[in-house]
């Protein structure tokens, strides 16, 4: 179990091994065939989403239409975050996440992630740069842990 006392959650994941191991095939990113951004505020006012939503829109160029404002009143405190996922037609989908922070603008969340991993660039129909750095380290952290040369 995991619990997160700031926010007042906790979960319980259960992992069940899979029967046999099988390749994956990341030399590719594929098209990208759905792409969401969501704007979370926590008992904040829903103006700042709509100004996140609307910084993501111009820094990406991407409609409106895939992106969605959630409000929430059910939060042992305030604070906001925005998602944006990408997925590609190769099944795999990348999230970035930008948080809220004491005195940052909902601008400055909302730019946080696009530049950090440079998006405008990597999200383009023929871009070399596929995936983020933070995915391939997220991927292959398993990998490093059940190696049998580990000590």
């Amino acid at each position: 179990m995991v619990s997160i006392p700031q926010v007042a959650g906790c979960f319980t994941a259960t992992v069940e091994p899979c029967e046999r191991l099988s390749e994956i095939d990341l030399t590719e990113r594929g098209e990208i065939i759905r792409r969401s951004v969501l704007a979370i505020v926590a008992n904040l006012s829903p103006a700042i989403a709509r100004r996140e939503i609307d910084t993501v829109a111009h820094l990406l160029n991407w409609e409106k239409e895939c992106m969605q404002i959630v409000e929430t009143r059910n939060s042992v405190g305030p604070g906001n975050v925005v998602l944006i996922a990408v997925e590609t037609s190769t099944g795999m989908t990348e999230l970035f996440c930008g948080f809220g922070q004491l005195g940052a603008s909902a601008e400055s969340v909302a730019r946080r992630p696009p530049r950090k991993h440079s998006l405008t660039s990597r999200l383009r129909p023929r871009s070399e740069n596929i995936w983020s750095t933070n995915f391939c380290c997220r991927l292959l952290w398993p990998v490093a842990e059940c190696s049998p040369l580990r000590n």
